[in-house]
């Protein structure tokens, strides 16, 4: 039975890493206001309706990209020892991340991004409470 929720865990994370990169892929491209569901499921290789099942709107979508991109598991874990460890050792490596995150290939879609969070006043609010209020 184990076996069996584990394949589970690794086929649903699959398919969301897999919508994730058709959507920034998309929503690069086109925009938040100009990117579909429809076309960003297309890229990723599956039924509209299996993107809904991981995210109830183009909305939730967006910020789930965004928060892919910039707020990565090996930030999150950094942070989490922030008050386990020595805080200068620790804030050296959270540094030491960021800049691996502005040397990546991936860096020249986040002013894109941003960009639509400023457009958009519900974006802007969600990129508050969610990105910079926990930090």
């Amino acid at each position: 039975m184990a076996d069996r929720e584990s394949r589970k865990k690794q086929i649903t994370s699959r398919r969301q890493e897999q919508i994730l990169k058709a959507a920034l892929a998309v929503f690069s491209q086109k925009g938040y206001a100009a990117a579909t569901i429809p076309e960003i499921a297309r890229s990723a290789g599956v039924a509209t309706g299996t993107i809904y099942i991981y995210y109830p709107s183009k909305r939730e979508l967006f910020i789930a990209v965004i928060k892919n991109l910039i707020i990565t598991v090996p930030l999150l874990d950094l942070i989490e020892k922030i008050l386990e460890t020595d805080f200068a050792i620790t804030f050296r490596q959270i540094l030491k991340n960021r800049f691996s995150l502005i040397e990546g290939e991936t860096v020249s879609r986040i002013p894109i991004l941003m960009g639509e969070i400023q457009r958009d006043p519900e974006l802007k609010a969600i990129w508050a409470e969610q990105f910079i209020q926990p930090f």
